[in-house]
């Protein structure tokens, strides 16, 4: 424990602020986030909630290198906005595919990792799934608070929240049944539990926040201008073995058609290969797009349902949506979703029936989702 802790030592956390930890310390601050110096002897760098987009997703291959690739294909699928590095930690498999965490960081953030040029760039909700039991938890901060959720299968889902109760409502039903039971858990100094934390940690469970592990997406300008430099180099020498070695020319062109002649089998094989990895992203991509937006849909429904309204189960498969609950009034309900710009052909699909023990209406309501802005192609 004490060499591991000589080794990761000292580590850094960024909010809007940098932050030293150190166990049994209270934060020292370093600098705010404009103004990051270089740290030398940065070891560990924790990013606080701010400066990343998490998410949970399933992919139908459980090669990380595949899921890579993936993801690196169009990044937009995942993340809000265009990032400048990702890191993924694989959960349970199932079959040919399996679940994983993706954690994508902000650019603006890429300045301060060449600063502190840590080993490792941890998301601060990343430790909850290795530290903490399945459950819910808060991290309440001056002026907004992080809910974080730990499922069963070992992945976090987190969002920050206001002081509004609502939103906080909205978290759970974004997690479904997981989210419907129990309270959430406060955790007290987060920051420094992460510091005495990280000692306890294995190898393997650190593995994919180093900062080798992390996938580039954009390229950095001094290594454009090798590039090209090297570039320009290479077609100096063609053009000039060009003009002073003809017969030398005329071999090579020999050579390289007695080389195509040869490798024919090899690009066929090429093919093959290039036409699996289309066949396999055209399988990724497709229910992707099929995806009904679940946070727009329960944005939707809290807005324009009436009050008292609890919805015991819903469903979605592509656009079309299946709710069933109880209210005061399943009329109302009905109505209220008839009103809706982003709801067509809403009906019931049983008739109403009235629970003697609640007197609240039963009600099973089917329909379809057009979120805003989508193109409505339905008669």
């Amino acid at each position: 424990m004490k060499l591991k802790s000589k080794i990761l030592f000292p580590l850094y956390y960024l909010d809007r602020e940098l932050w030293r930890l150190e166990p049994g310390r209270p934060p020292l601050r370093v600098a705010d986030e404009t103004a990051v110096p270089d740290v030398p002897a940065c070891r560990v760098l924790i990013l606080a909630k701010e400066h990343y987009h998490e998410t949970k997703r399933a992919f139908p291959f459980v090669n990380p290198r595949e899921i890579r690739e993936a993801v690196a294909l169009d990044p937009t699928e995942y993340s809000p906005f265009v990032p400048e590095f990702f890191a993924l930690r694989r959960l349970a498999s199932a079959g040919d595919g399996c679940l994983v965490n993706l954690w994508f960081v902000r650019p603006t953030v890429g300045r301060v990792i060449e600063n502190c040029n840590p080993w490792l760039v941890i998301p601060e909700t990343a430790f909850a799934p290795l530290t903490l039991p399945p459950g819910l938890y808060r991290v309440s901060r001056p002026d907004s608070s992080l809910l974080l959720q730990v499922g069963m299968d070992q992945g976090v889902t987190s969002m920050a929240v206001g002081p509004d109760p609502a939103q906080a409502d909205l978290f759970r039903r974004g997690l479904g049944r997981a989210g419907a039971d129990g309270a959430f858990r406060e955790l007290e100094n987060y920051p420094a539990s992460l510091a005495a934390a990280l000692p306890t940690l294995s190898a393997a469970a650190l593995r994919p926040f180093f900062r080798a592990a992390f996938r580039p997406l954009v390229f950095s300008d001094p290594a454009l201008y090798r590039t090209l430099a090297v570039t320009s180099i290479i077609l100096l020498l063609a053009v000039v073995g060009w003009f002073v070695l003809p017969e030398f020319a005329r071999y090579r062109l020999a050579a390289a058609d007695h080389a195509l002649d040869e490798a024919v089998g090899h690009v066929l094989e090429r093919q093959q290969e290039l036409n699996s990895a289309g066949e396999r992203y055209a399988r990724l991509r497709a229910p992707l797009l099929g995806y009904v937006p679940k946070l727009s849909l329960l944005n939707m429904l809290h807005r324009i349902l009436p009050l008292g309204v609890r919805i015991s189960r819903l469903n979605a498969t592509g656009n079309e949506v299946e709710m069933q609950g109880t209210a005061v009034s399943g009329a109302a309900v009905l109505a209220a979703l008839a009103a809706a710009p982003e709801v067509r052909e809403s009906a019931l699909v049983a008739p109403l029936r009235r629970e003697a023990k609640s007197d609240r209406d039963l009600f099973t309501i089917r329909f379809i989702y057009l979120p805003t802005g989508a193109k409505d192609e339905l008669p």
